[in-house]
């Protein structure tokens, strides 16, 4: 049988490319598992193991796990007792024998030339990781929006410009979701996504940009964010959630106040400020033991303005200052009339 010569070129570039991992967790997805499978199948770079996860789904998703690995020997699948969406992604990463890793949400796809996008983009600018925009998506595979890294086209960002952008940018699910990056195998040897939590990404997003000295942006929306009501992200607002938000908020406020950055430590001063008025507007619907917290939070927020006032500080900082010492009423107040934007 003749084997043309693109096709053997072909063939050649995949045994050269490295191995990348793909994780995808699976709780309950049955209606969606195959289309999001099926876009990994398809992708232009081939060399891949794709780790289904199944995270003791109740339905028929560990079942359709079991039955596409029959059809491909990339994919390997994990049966597990569940333990959630960070639980599952760890067992993916200790699993995992590639060079480079990628997460996938099991109800959402990708387009089929992604990490061959980001994988070239990696490599030519010798990135830790390499990051693209996100086309949100309804039910029947209609774009609702798309969202970008940058309004250029060709960026490399440093830890500093990431976060910068982050701030900045008006909207910030590019830097934070685990599910758009590729990322060297080496930023998560001591890493592993935080259990139990809501709101994963943002516990675990400042420590791996931490390790990065160079970040590539593909400036596309490559990413397909399925958009469903009974989706984690789709239950609205809740005070747990909050709470969850609050937590990672802290984490990240201390990182930056350790390592220096003033700028960056007063943004997320502003952020853990913004979700503190978005649980005071809730109060209604507080325990005891959450209005405790509340407290506790809102004393300890004071505290880190005061803390920190001794540096050179935007003018941003001292609206947010002086707003938030009036009290949380005021910051409400501050955020019905202006919005979060443009107070920060």
């Amino acid at each position: 049988m003749l084997i043309s010569e693109n096709m053997k070129k072909m063939n050649k570039k995949n045994v050269q490319n490295p191995l990348i991992s793909v994780i995808v967790p699976v709780y309950n997805v049955q209606e969606y598992l195959e289309k999001c499978v099926n876009s990994l199948l398809e992708q232009t770079y081939k060399n891949l193991e794709i780790i289904l996860v199944d995270d003791g789904s109740t339905d028929q998703s560990g079942i359709l796990c079991d039955k596409m690995s029959e059809k491909d020997n990339r994919i390997l699948v994990i049966h597990k007792n569940n333990g959630g969406l960070s639980d599952a992604r760890n067992v993916g990463i200790d699993r995992a024998r590639g060079k480079y890793l990628y997460f996938v949400d099991s109800d959402d796809y990708i387009s089929d030339n992604i990490l061959q996008k980001l994988y070239d983009k990696l490599e030519l600018e010798k990135a830790d990781l390499a990051l693209c925009g996100i086309s949100f998506v309804d039910e029947e595979g209609k774009i609702i929006k798309e969202v970008l890294p940058s309004s250029l086209n060709d960026e490399v960002w440093n830890e500093e410009q990431f976060w910068q952008k982050y701030y900045t940018g008006t909207d910030n699910i590019c830097n934070v979701v685990a599910w758009n990056k590729l990322y060297r195998r080496n930023l998560f040897k001591l890493e592993r996504y935080d259990v139990g939590k809501l709101h994963e990404d943002e516990y675990i997003c400042h420590r791996i940009i931490s390790s990065c000295s160079r970040i590539s942006i593909v400036n596309e929306a490559l990413y397909y964010y399925l958009q469903r009501s009974n989706s984690i992200m789709g239950r609205g607002k809740s005070v747990t959630n909050y709470f969850c938000i609050l937590e990672a908020y802290l984490y990240r406020f201390e990182y930056f106040k350790k390592l220096g950055y003033i700028h960056l430590t007063e943004y997320a001063l502003f952020d853990i400020s913004y979700i503190l008025s978005q649980i005071y507007g809730m109060k209604e619907k507080l325990d005891i033991e959450q209005e405790k917290k509340l407290k506790k939070e809102n004393k300890r927020n004071r505290k880190n303005y005061w803390n920190i006032i001794k540096g050179k500080h935007s003018k941003r900082y001292w609206i947010n200052f002086f707003a938030y010492m009036m009290g949380l009423k005021t910051y409400v107040f501050l955020f019905q009339v202006y919005g979060k934007n443009k107070c920060q």
